[in-house]
């Protein structure tokens, strides 16, 4: 008789500050991977005044029947530079936030998901690291709200609006 097959498990992370449509490219790409995802938002008010419940319940709301779990971030790291001490402090902030589940996976299109998946010690999946399917950014969509509009989900475009005229 056969084993059954073991549960994967993924982790993507992100301030998603702001949604958009290559975050969802993202998040749908990982559920193709896993069978359960866990999804943390950092909190990161130095790039957005949208409250962080808002921003998981958007992504909640965009996947409301997906396996998905939505992790509001509070404490999570507000430092965003790539040095040994940042790294030490989000691999840190992970392992205790996911401490008891047993993650397989990690899917990201940035650098850190390489030095994650290492110390979770899970498999690190790149999803278009190139921008190649989809290219934008949070920070395309903060310096030019008008000009990327189309990449923003159709719910909450207005929201964000407000958001980028806060920041900018």
């Amino acid at each position: 008789m056969a084993q059954p097959c073991p549960l994967k498990v993924g982790l993507v992370i992100g301030k998603f500050a702001q949604v958009h449509n290559g975050h969802l490219d993202l998040i749908k790409y990982a559920l193709t991977i896993v069978d359960k995802l866990f999804i943390v938002v950092y909190h990161s008010p130095d790039h957005t005044s949208t409250p962080l419940p808002e921003r998981a319940a958007w992504l909640r709301l965009f996947f409301p029947d997906e396996n998905i779990v939505v992790i509001e971030g509070w404490n999570a790291p507000n430092r965003h530079e790539d040095t040994p001490e940042v790294r030490h402090l989000q691999e840190q902030y992970l392992e205790n936030v996911m401490e008891g589940i047993n993650l397989t996976h990690i899917i990201s299109s940035e650098e850190y998901g390489e030095h994650l998946s290492k110390h979770l010690r899970v498999e690190n999946v790149v999803y278009d690291k190139t921008r190649h399917n989809r290219p934008i950014s949070s920070t395309m969509i903060r310096n030019n709200f008008n000009r990327h509009l189309n990449q923003v989900p159709q719910e909450i475009r207005n929201r964000i609006k407000e958001d980028v005229h806060v920041i900018v």
